[in-house]
């Protein structure tokens, strides 16, 4: 099941929810992020403790909508409604509106997208870029195929010390090489059609253009 997983940024990407909200199966809305949906977007489920949800009457408003009480302070809203959304049978989220604002919610939000990345297709959107997490720390969490335009820019970043990574079809391929810790990997852009990933030790970020956008 593909899920679309609206969270509380700052920097809320109405536009990607906007064109996108059609293309996936359900649509999960973390309590705060209901407050800036567009009018067009109806959620299947709203989720969190409610103590940001200021839209009057939500209930009512959204009659068709599930809105399901998640009360573990120890835990943010990102991670819980991942969680409720991989117990709803989700093989598939994209994360959007989960970066910007204060610096150590952006990075919590990026630990909690490594934390779950073995456990189903995980993406976060952030404007034109994807940002994706491979490892070889699971079954199908190693690589990533993508279409991509010509010059798009394309970003592999090592997050647990170096890694070993392929990538094909970019201006600086490379083979079963070393990505050192820190900023090595930044930069690379798509020679133009299918992009491959591949992680053979280690862990990794990566940020692609969107297709299409």
């Amino acid at each position: 099941m593909k899920v679309l997983l609206i969270a509380d940024s700052p920097d809320f990407d109405s536009a990607y929810i906007a064109r996108h909200a059609t293309s996936v199966d359900s649509i999960i809305v973390t309590d705060g992020a209901l407050n800036k949906l567009p009018p067009s977007v109806t959620p299947h489920i709203v989720c969190g403790d409610f103590d940001a949800l200021v839209v009057p009457d939500a209930r009512a408003r959204y009659v068709q909508t599930e809105f399901v009480t998640l009360l573990d302070q120890n835990q943010n809203d990102l991670e819980k409604a991942i969680q409720l959304a991989l117990a709803r049978g989700a093989t598939d989220i994209t994360i959007a509106s989960a970066f910007g604002g204060r610096m150590d919610i952006s990075v919590a939000n990026l630990s909690v997208l490594i934390r779950h990345h073995t456990t189903c297709a995980l993406s976060m959107i952030h404007g034109t870029m994807m940002s994706r997490v491979l490892s070889d720390r699971g079954q199908g969490s190693d690589e990533i195929i993508f279409d991509a335009r010509p010059g798009a820019p394309l970003s592999c970043i090592p997050l647990d010390g170096d890694a070993v990574v392929t990538i094909s079809n970019v201006r600086w391929p490379l083979q079963a090489d070393v990505l050192r810790s820190g900023s090595h990997g930044v930069g690379n852009h798509a020679l133009g059609g299918p992009v491959s990933v591949r992680v053979h030790r280690g862990l990794v970020v990566v940020g692609y253009e969107i297709p299409c956008v």
